[in-house]
This record gives structure tokens, C-alpha cells and sequence, in this order.
């Protein structure tokens, strides 16, 4: 019998010491996570490179009744049909971007484009993932390379609309 009472006191003594040690190691964390710091070793930095800058201002020329979007999370304009399933895509999806999503006034996503560096490879995988959403959702996707020369601004609307002859 004492031995049952050594080994539940020893055992309530170590869970309770356990969890003070916890609550003190948490509380400790959070106050200096919240601690702002003392300097802020930042600096401002472009949004746009040379060519998605070029892009930017091809395209915004090129579609007076869209709205050119740049540099877009996937979640932005897609999403799971069923709510039991939303974690699921956004583990799956909360990484991959676009770097132009091309919009109606109203906010719908027609077509989106990527321009992609020379020298940085891609996953495969979620380059797969990338062109499956996208086709499920039914938005034009449009891949180039950086350095490439883009289509003569009567021919840009055609290009990332997938239309067959320039839009007036």
C-alpha cells in the first residue's frame, strides 16, 4: 500500500512540476516574442525586377478595362468547394504565387502569367499543382521566361486573354 501511495505522489509531484516548468517556459516565450526590437535591420527593396516591371507596364497598356495584379497567392482567387476540405488546400496551396493575375473590374481572375528566372530551377511537382488548379478553375496561364521579348502591345490582349485575334 505505501508503495502505491510512494508512486502516485512521486507521479502527481512530477506532472505538477512538469506543468509549472511548462507555464513558466511559455510565458517567457510569448513576452519576448512580443518585444518589439530595439533597431530594425531592414531595408526597403523593389517589388518588381526589370522585367516584371517592363511586363507590368506592357500589360497595363495593352488591357485599359483590367486590372493587373502582381505577385498573387493561389488562395487569393481559388478555393476548396467544400469546407471540410479548406485546410487541406491551403496546406497544399499557401506556397505557390503568380506573378501577374489579370482581372476583370470586377475582380475575377481571367488569366494569370509567370515569368520565370533562367537560372532558378522549379519543382515539378508544384509546377503540376500550379497548371491542375488553375485549369480547374478555369484561368488562362501563361508562362515565360525572363529576357523574353514580349508580343507588340496590339498583340498582348490576344496573347494573355487566349484570344485568337487582338482585342480593339
Amino acid at each position: 500500500m505505501s508503495t502505491d501511495l510512494l508512486f502516485w505522489g512521486v507521479t502527481t509531484l512530477a506532472l505538477a512540476s512538469g506543468l509549472v516548468l511548462g507555464w513558466a517556459v511559455r510565458g517567457r516565450r510569448s513576452s519576448e516574442s512580443r518585444e518589439w526590437p530595439r533597431r530594425w535591420r531592414l531595408n526597403a527593396r523593389p517589388v518588381f525586377t526589370a522585367d516584371e516591371r517592363a511586363l507590368f507596364k506592357e500589360l497595363r497598356s495593352s488591357l485599359p478595362n483590367h486590372v493587373v495584379l502582381a505577385k498573387l497567392n493561389l488562395l487569393r482567387f481559388c478555393q476548396a468547394a467544400d469546407d471540410f476540405e479548406a485546410r487541406n488546400w491551403y496546406d497544399r496551396l499557401h506556397t505557390l504565387h503568380v506573378s501577374f493575375a489579370i482581372c476583370t473590374p470586377s475582380g475575377s481572375v481571367v488569366s494569370v502569367i509567370d515569368i520565370e528566372p533562367a537560372h532558378k530551377a522549379k519543382s515539378q511537382r508544384s509546377q503540376k499543382l500550379k497548371e491542375a488548379v488553375l485549369e480547374a478553375c478555369h484561368i488562362r496561364y501563361v508562362r515565360c521566361r525572363t529576357g523574353q521579348k514580349w508580343p507588340q502591345p496590339a498583340l498582348m490582349a490576344a496573347w494573355v486573354l487566349g484570344q485568337t485575334a487582338p482585342v480593339q
